[in-house]
């Protein structure tokens, strides 16, 4: 299975789990880049399977995911 394909259905399977994880979370969770995770995230908000938004806490903004149903 390629890299990409791998962290897109990680990725999926940890929202689809019912938790709204930031970028960071899932790729702690995966063991990936921030950067991999977010270009999976484009890939999959494109395809209409996620829906992600923005949320600062603490004068940090994150990007959060849920599944688009």
């Amino acid at each position: 299975m390629k890299r990409a394909s791998r962290v897109r259905d990680e990725a999926l399977d940890i929202i689809e789990e019912g938790n709204r994880p930031s970028a960071e979370a899932i790729a702690r969770r995966v063991e990936m880049s921030s950067a991999d995770v977010h270009r999976c995230l484009n890939f999959l908000e494109k395809k209409g399977k996620v829906e992600t938004y923005r949320k600062e806490v603490m004068g940090v903004e994150h990007r959060l995911v849920g599944v688009n149903r």
